[in-house]
């Protein structure tokens, strides 16, 4: 019913005497497919009208400030006299007469639109493109609420074999399926009997159902719809079809203009509301999508020892044919003569390396598999913690009904990089995703600088003076913090070792065997004034020698 000529017409006839005389001081849009019309005096209100296809309305509300855009429209309106308003028999377009001009509403067809004319009627101007711009042709309809029992019988009688839904669709113009439905429900008929099938007092009966619903019409009072705190529908008349269901329920406006207000709000609300949750889920989704595809491939490969022995094998048959495999080649396919099967086993190759350098390859592919599945667990560690962070979102966000909620969510999403924001943000929770991270035995957080400047954020404004801070000793590198959460929880020797050797990785002496640490708290360690960003002094350090772990 929020879409039905009745509300429309209830509308206008509310507004009319409080918009004639007012005069206007500008036309703008702020949202899309609304303009906003603002008077000039001492009334604090302006009229909103909405051509959405799905929820339109033309309403009075309080002018309010606020910090959007504003697009001028109609400029030739500015100090114009409202004279009238009044809207097409039967039809949701409404005319707003001026001094000059005449600014009509279209709110059906498949471009609703605001257009300008002159007072000859030639259009000047419109809210969106406008390619003919013409007048609408009034219909030729039966009024249901000037329509008496003798004339509903008359209509029954030439047309015995119609459905009654279809009988009350045809004549009735302004009848939409949400009000054939009420009438159906007062009248306690299903919509598929035949008119020829309808009891002998119908017309009567039908005749006292319209006249209920021209009181309820004219009366003050408008209903909107609520599903689980969410407006359905607004109407001008009682819905009594719906107020029957549990899951329903009714609140009942003083006016048409208040509850068109308040619906319309609260709908801006849902959509803003739907269209954010939407778009976290999305991101979360695909965030989470790409983590549990990472982990996947991580325990594909855990099994490193068989992963060596393979390695082994290619190695051992690169050798075994290597004058007849030709250098340049990317990959060849070789008989395991190793194995009584003797099946074939597809190589890659280094095209730029002879046969012997891509065997040595291989050999030393899996030399130190300690260190290797060092690294694959601090991996997996790192990114279960990360996919866990969102499954615990998705479970908040399961439970969110209210928009500020959300926004904290998003904003939390936000903070994580998972969604991509315009503006610049700057909080602890955005400052810890902005260096790189991995977690030690599940316990300890790593955080690691990106650049000079990375370097700075993360020692002198991330980082707690307790922290414990690492640095490749006599180059250049990240800074690398192991982030405690509190001053008397200190790490154990091999956390230490372990982020010693990710400094060190983290460094320019990355590809030395051995690379010399230092590491102290943060409240040791200082900036050097005039000096690159990231560049420090330090005072109380420990050295410790690590083999970088890439």
């Amino acid at each position: 019913m929020r879409r039905n000529y009745f509300l429309f017409r209830k509308q206008i006839r509310q507004i009319a005497p409080v918009l004639r005389g007012r005069h206007i001081q500008q036309v703008f849009t702020q949202r899309r497919n609304e303009i906003v019309i603002e008077f000039s005096g001492e009334q604090d209100e302006s009229l909103k009208i909405s051509v959405d296809v799905a929820y339109p309305y033309f309403i009075l509300e309080n002018t309010g400030r606020t910090k959007q855009a504003r697009f001028g429209l109609f400029k030739q309106l500015c100090g114009q006299q409202i004279n009238d308003l009044a809207i097409q028999d039967h039809d949701k377009y409404i005319q707003i007469s001026l001094t000059d001009y005449r600014l009509d509403t279209v709110f059906y067809g498949r471009q609703p639109n605001i257009l300008l004319y002159s007072t000859d009627l030639r259009l000047l101007d419109s809210f969106k493109e406008a390619p003919g711009g013409e007048l609408p042709v009034a219909r030729k309809a039966i009024h249901f609420d000037e329509t008496g029992a003798a004339e509903i019988e008359s209509l029954l009688k030439k047309e015995a074999a119609q459905k009654l839904h279809f009988f009350l669709k045809r004549h009735f113009t302004a009848f939409n399926q949400t009000l054939v439905r009420e009438i159906l429900y007062r009248l306690n008929i299903d919509g598929e009997t035949l008119l020829g099938d309808l009891p002998a007092d119908f017309a009567q009966t039908l005749s006292s159902v319209f006249s209920t619903l021209k009181k309820e019409l004219n009366a003050e009072q408008t209903f909107i719809y609520f599903k689980e705190d969410h407006p359905q529908t607004l109407s001008p008349f009682h819905l009594l079809h719906l107020a029957g269901r549990e899951t329903i329920f009714e609140k009942t406006f003083a006016d048409v203009n208040e509850a068109w207000r308040r619906f319309a709000q609260q709908k801006r609300s849902d959509e803003a509301f739907l269209q954010l949750l939407q778009k976290s889920r999305r991101a979360m989704n695909k965030q989470k999508e790409y983590l549990q595809k990472t982990l996947r491939k991580i325990e594909e490969h855990e099994n490193l020892q068989e992963r060596k022995t393979m390695a082994e094998l290619k190695g051992n048959l690169l050798l075994t044919f290597k004058t007849e495999i030709e250098k340049g080649q990317t990959e060849v396919v070789l008989k395991n003569i190793f194995s009584d099967g003797a099946e074939e086993i597809s190589i890659k190759l280094n095209p730029s390396k002879s046969v012997v350098e891509n065997a040595t390859a291989y050999f030393n592919k899996f030399r130190n598999i300690a260190r290797q599945r060092e690294i694959m667990d601090i991996k997996k560690q790192t990114y279960a913690s990360e996919l866990q962070k969102i499954l615990d979102i998705e479970k908040q966000i399961e439970g969110v009904r209210s928009l500020p909620r959300l926004n904290k969510i998003y904003e939390t999403l936000a903070d994580m990089k998972i969604i991509q924001v315009a503006e610049k943000r700057s909080s602890p929770l955005s400052l810890q995703y902005a260096f790189n991270r991995l977690i030690l035995d599940n316990e300890w957080d790593i955080y690691i600088g990106k650049n000079g400047r990375n370097n700075d954020l993360l020692t002198f404004q991330f980082a707690n003076k307790w922290d414990i801070w690492f640095h490749a000793q006599g180059v250049s590198g990240s800074h690398v913090i192991i982030h405690l959460p509190r001053k008397d929880y200190h790490p154990p020797q091999k956390i230490i070792e372990k982020t010693a050797s990710l400094a060190a990785a983290n460094s320019r002496a990355r590809h030395s065997s051995t690379v010399p640490v230092i590491y102290t708290e943060v409240r040791h360690v200082h900036r050097i004034r005039k000096a690159h960003p990231g560049t420090v002094s330090v005072r109380n350090e420990k050295v410790i020698f690590v083999e970088p772990l890439k």
